[in-house]
C-alpha cells in the first residue's frame, strides 16, 4: 500500500515537472577576518609573495570565485546530511579511482541542489538548481581598499613564520595576502525550480549558509582566517511566465510559505535570516 502510494507521488511529481521559475538571492558577504582564495604562482620573483590571492584579470582587484563558494557550501551540507555522509563513507574507494570528491548517490539533498553524475537510477531528475555567481568587491569597499595605506591592491600582507621548538625562534617568514577583514562582496545565487520539492530544498541553502559562518571559506580556515557572514538578504521571485511574457492572475509562490513571514509577505525568516521578498510579477517580454 505505502509502495503504491510512493509510486503515484513519483509519477504525479514526473507529469508535473517542468521550468516554474527562478528565485535569485542577493546580498552581502562580509570578511569578519582576512580572506585568502589563492591563485596560482606561474613565475614567482626572487623575495616576491608567493601566496597571491585570486583577482579579477580586468580590474586587477580581489573576488569569490563562484566555485569556492558553491564548493564550501556543498561540502557543508553533505557532511551535515546522514544519507550524503554514508555515501561518501562506503563509497570512498570508487571515489578514489573515479577521483570525485562530491557525493553523487542521487538521493540526498546536496545532489539535489547542486547536481549529480552518476546515479542512472536516481529518480530525481533534471538539470542542477543552483547557479553561484562569482562574488565581486561592492563599491564602498573599492573605495576602501583605494583610501586605506596600509592595503594594495585590495589585499594586506600578513607575514606567518614557523617557531623552532628548541630554540623557540621565529623562523622562514612567509608574506601572505589576504583580503582584509570588513570587506563586502556581492552575492547573487540563481535556484531553479522544477518540482514541488525544490520548494521544499530551497531553505537549505540558508541551511547550508549557516555553517558556513561557523566554519570558514577560502584557505588557513585553522589559522584564523576567512570566516564570513552574510547579510542584507533579498529574494527575488521570477516565475516562468515572467521569461515567457505571459500574464497570469494568480501568481504561485515559487518557495514554501512555511516560513515567519510577515503580515504583507515582503519579508520572511527563512532560519536564523530575515530576509526581504521582491517579486518580479509583470513579464520582461510582452507576449
Amino acid at each position: 500500500m505505502m509502495n503504491n502510494e510512493k509510486n503515484k507521488k513519483n509519477n504525479e511529481s514526473e507529469v508535473n515537472f517542468g521550468f516554474k521559475g527562478n528565485i535569485l538571492i542577493c546580498g552581502k558577504i562580509v570578511c569578519d577576518t582576512g580572506l585568502h582564495i589563492g591563485d596560482s604562482n606561474d613565475s614567482l620573483e626572487i623575495g616576491g609573495i608567493d601566496n597571491m590571492v585570486i583577482r579579477d584579470k580586468e580590474s586587477d582587484l580581489p573576488y569569490i570565485p563562484g566555485s569556492s563558494l558553491k564548493g564550501k557550501l556543498r561540502f557543508l551540507l553533505e557532511l551535515n546530511d546522514q544519507d550524503s555522509t554514508k555515501y561518501i563513507l562506503t563509497e570512498y574507494e570508487t571515489f578514489k579511482k573515479k577521483g570525485a570528491n562530491a557525493c553523487q548517490c542521487g538521493e540526498c539533498v546536496s545532489c539535489h541542489i547542486f547536481g549529480f553524475t552518476n546515479s542512472d537510477d536516481a529518480k530525481f531528475k533534471g538539470p542542477t538548481r543552483i547557479i553561484v555567481r562569482d562574488a565581486l568587491p561592492d563599491d564602498d569597499t573599492k573605495s576602501f581598499w583605494k583610501n586605506s595605506d596600509d592595503i594594495s591592491r585590495g589585499t594586506e600582507l600578513k607575514v606567518e613564520n614557523r617557531i623552532d621548538r628548541i630554540e623557540g625562534t621565529a623562523k622562514d617568514p612567509r608574506p601572505t595576502e589576504r583580503v582584509p577583514r570588513t570587506s563586502k562582496f556581492d552575492l547573487n545565487i540563481v535556484f531553479s525550480i522544477y518540482c514541488d520539492e525544490d520548494k521544499d530544498n530551497f531553505k537549505h541553502i540558508f541551511r547550508a549558509f549557516e555553517l558556513l559562518e561557523d566554519s570558514y571559506l577560502g584557505g588557513n580556515g585553522s589559522r584564523g582566517y576567512g570566516q564570513v557572514h552574510f547579510e542584507e538578504l533579498s529574494i527575488y521571485e521570477k516565475p516562468k511566465s515572467y521569461y515567457t511574457g505571459e500574464k497570469s492572475k494568480n501568481h504561485e509562490r515559487l518557495f514554501n510559505c512555511n516560513f515567519e513571514c510577515s503580515d504583507d509577505e515582503k519579508h520572511c525568516k527563512i532560519g536564523k535570516y530575515n530576509i526581504e521578498i521582491k517579486n518580479e510579477f509583470e513579464p520582461k517580454f510582452k507576449s
